[in-house]
């Protein structure tokens, strides 16, 4: 059974200190013996002391605001104007579960809401201990101008299903409209009995409406899988896309829009993004795979792509290509204890395009395959084992007949260097300084292609 609510709008030499010495003065310290009490328990307290300056450092760097240990591990896809819309108390509407749980479970329930396509902000958030999946797809309905969401809650017990609301939440007055899933908080004693109910949230975009204006999701454990929304001809865009999850993966077979920043934990982050100003991802202990499709809107304007996780492989395929020249494209890539692989595919780099490059890695192998059309420095660096280059053979592909030189200083560990174009072989100044690439890891090589 399915309820379905339309939109409508509303508001010296020293003796050895052993632990036996340690512990009679912890526990009374006129217990030791006094022809060493002097040397011994100022030794012992000096070692306490040390002890304790570590442990307050140990706690600054690990567990001490986030803010203060590294912005790097900042919130990067929280929105906050979600902060008005955290409970039920300030929802619009919060539907009534139909009950459909004749013999025995899972059991399903459904309700659907309405969401205007032009609000300036759609989102779809959950608080409590709720969690499931979260799918947005296009309506083939062509004829509709609505968003629908659907949330379907599958539970063992009625008592469990009565337990969360599923509610419309908003604002006219900011163009604010959204989905909040809400779960009772559980007690540690007394809610041992209760069995979780999983939410599956699918959002269908109407085709007939093209460009959106923001989306934010701040869902805790669900899963997130957007669909293919890229199209040469006539693509369905945003202008900022916040994907926020924790311990759930995150995939999009393809984004388009100017900005987006996709967060999550402990899960990974797959896909392709088309966009026009910048691409943010983190997450940690998965893996980062992403396309990034650049496209910069402005002559001389610069695009970003920022990716970063731990613990795990970071593979990236980053373009840039506009109609406008001297087009720039920025990334930052940070992995450890991972293998990083990076790739400009062969398709139109841009006229006189830029491409800068700081990406690193640890205890694992890093390599970088550069368009023909890169020019710049490059900075290659590891230990232990070596910093690589391998040149192709690449013809010049503005087919001007230039040739590619590859200047480098190595040294082991580290390859340094510049790459240029020309007709001569003579440096070309302009041509070293257009980019850089610098990459760097610790005990396994580092490799360029170029």
């Amino acid at each position: 059974m399915i309820v379905k609510l339309s939109y409508t709008p509303l508001n010296g030499e020293q003796d050895p200190i052993d632990q036996e010495d340690i512990s009679n003065i912890l526990r009374n310290p006129t217990l030791v013996d006094n022809s060493r009490n002097g040397s011994r328990k100022s030794r012992v307290l000096t070692l306490l002391a040390a002890l304790a300056l570590v442990s307050i450092v140990f706690y600054a760097f690990t567990c001490a605001p986030t803010s203060l240990r590294d912005e790097t591990t900042a919130n990067i896809a929280g929105d906050p104007r979600l902060e008005p819309y955290q409970s039920p108390d300030d929802a619009e509407i919060c539907a009534d579960w139909p009950i459909t749980d004749k013999g025995l479970g899972p059991h399903l329930s459904t309700v659907s809401f309405e969401l205007p396509g032009t609000s300036d902000l759609m989102f779809l958030l959950s608080r409590g201990p709720a969690a499931g999946r979260l799918s947005i797809i296009t309506n083939p309905d062509r004829s509709s101008k609505v968003i629908e969401v659907n949330v379907t809650a599958q539970y063992a017990k009625r008592t469990d299903l009565q337990r969360t609301k599923a509610c419309r939440t908003g604002r006219d007055s900011k163009n604010e409209h959204g989905v909040l899933i809400w779960a009772q908080p559980r007690h540690p004693h007394y809610d041992r009995q209760v069995d979780p109910v999983s939410f599956n949230i699918t959002v269908a975009l109407p085709q007939s409406l093209r460009k959106y204006r923001d989306l934010s999701t701040d869902l805790p454990t669900f899963s997130h899988h957007i669909g293919d929304f890229f199209n040469f001809w006539s693509a369905t865009a945003f202008n900022t896309i916040r994907l926020k999850t924790s311990h759930a993966p995150i995939y999009y077979d393809a984004l388009c829009g100017e900005t987006a920043f996709i967060q999550t934990n402990d899960a990974e982050v797959k896909g392709l993004f088309y966009g026009w100003n910048t691409l943010s991802v983190r997450t940690s202990n998965a893996q980062i795979h992403t396309v990034a499709m650049m496209v910069p809107q402005a002559q001389g304007s610069e695009t970003k792509v920022h990716l970063e996780t731990s613990n795990a492989p970071v593979e990236a395929y980053l373009s840039v290509g506009s109609d406008f020249t001297e087009a720039k494209l920025t990334a930052t890539i940070h992995t450890s204890n991972g293998k990083l692989n990076i790739n400009m595919p062969r398709n139109q780099f841009g006229d006189n395009a830029t491409f800068y490059l700081d990406a690193s890695t640890s205890n694992a192998p890093a390599t970088v395959m550069l368009h023909p059309d890169y020019e710049g420095n490059y900075d290659l660096k590891t230990s232990i084992a070596d910093a690589l280059i391998e040149e192709t053979d690449m013809k010049d592909p503005s087919g001007m007949g230039r040739e590619r030189t590859v200047e480098r200083t190595s040294g082991g560990h580290r390859a340094r260097g510049s790459i240029f174009w020309s007709y001569n072989g003579e440096p070309s100044e302009e041509g070293k300084k257009r980019g850089s690439v610098k990459v760097r890891s610790s005990k396994l090589p580092v490799k360029m292609y170029c």
